[in-house]
């Protein structure tokens, strides 16, 4: 079982029912159910102390990756309607030069 870590502005645990957790004030806060801007923060408060278990700050930089890479595959792709490219923002037809940005 790890230490629990705490520096006067967080503390990090592993409680036996959630796992890693951040204590709250309603109690022990799974990182697994933070948000992005959650993990954030709790990094933020860390402060890369080195006398913080690495267990709990790989296990943040796991969950932020993969709250990260959930958003990054959410986001819509638009197709050209021109030539037929997959982009995440519209692009411009130019009538003058007949083709698109892609093109």
């Amino acid at each position: 079982m790890l230490a629990t870590f705490t520096n006067g502005r967080v503390t990090l645990l592993q409680d036996l029912v959630f796992g890693l957790c951040v204590l709250a004030e309603q109690g022990p806060f799974p990182f697994n159910q933070l948000t992005l801007e959650e993990i954030d923060l709790v990094l933020s408060l860390i402060d890369f102390n080195p006398t913080c278990p690495a267990e709990y700050t790989e296990s943040l930089r796991f969950h932020r990756k993969a709250l990260t890479d959930k958003a990054e595959a959410s986001q819509p792709t638009i197709v050209c309607k021109w030539c037929g490219v997959q982009t995440a923002t519209p692009c411009d037809y130019s009538p003058t030069h007949n083709s698109c940005e892609h093109a």
